[in-house]
C-alpha cells in the first residue's frame, strides 16, 4: 500500500510503473500523472479530479466506491424509498376520497389531491424533478395561505371537521 505522496514523489523521480498497487482512497487531485501505469491497481475511492492522465494505463484497475461509502449510499437510498412509499400511501389515501359519494367535502379533498399530484407529475416530467420540486416550493406559501383561509372560514361558519380536513389535505398535498 503506497501513500499518495509516495506515488507523486516516485513519479517525479521518473518511475511511471505503479501496477498492482493498492491506492484505495488516495488523493491525486490536480497532479500530473501522464504516462503512468496503474494497471491492475485498486483505485476504489481514489480522487483523480483535475489530474492530467494523458497516456495513463488503467487496464484491469478496480475502480468504484469504497464499501463504507457504498453502504452509506444504500442506506440513504432505502430511507428515500421508505419515505416515498409512506407519502405515496398517504397520497393514495387522499385520492381515494374521490369515490366517497356520501360526502362532497371528501370528494373535494380527493380531486384537489389528484390535481396537485398530476400537476407535480407533469412539471417533473417536462422540466425535471428539480424544477418540479421548485414549483412545489413556489406554490407552498399559496397552498398554506389557502388552507389557512379554508380552516378559518370553516371554523367560523361552524362547518367543523370537513372543512378543516380539506385544509389539512391542501397542506399535506
Amino acid at each position: 500500500i503506497m501513500k499518495a505522496s509516495a506515488v507523486i514523489n516516485s513519479y517525479k523521480n521518473g518511475n511511471r510503473d505503479f501496477s498492482g498497487q493498492k491506492l484505495r482512497g488516495k488523493n491525486f487531485a490536480g497532479q500530473n500523472l501522464s504516462g503512468a501505469n496503474f494497471s491492475n491497481c485498486d483505485i476504489r475511492g481514489a480522487n483523480f479530479k483535475g489530474a492530467t492522465l494523458i497516456g495513463a494505463n488503467f487496464t484491469g484497475a478496480t475502480a468504484g466506491l469504497q464499501k463504507p461509502w457504498m453502504i452509506g449510499l444504500l442506506l440513504v437510498a432505502f430511507l428515500f424509498i421508505g419515505l416515498s412509499s409512506f407519502f405515496s400511501a398517504i397520497a393514495g389515501g387522499l385520492v381515494v376520497y374521490i369515490f366517497d359519494i356520501s360526502s362532497v367535502e371528501n370528494q373535494v379533498i380527493g380531486w384537489t389531491s389528484l390535481l396537485i399530484f398530476l400537476i407535480l407529475s407533469i412539471v417533473s416530467y417536462f422540466r425535471g424533478l428539480g424544477r418540479g420540486l421548485g414549483a412545489v416550493a413556489l406554490a407552498l406559501p399559496f397552498v398554506l395561505a389557502g388552507a389557512l383561509v379554508l380552516a378559518l372560514v370553516g371554523v367560523l361558519s361552524g362547518g367543523g371537521a370537513g372543512v378543516v380536513t380539506v385544509a389539512a389535505a391542501l397542506v399535506g398535498a
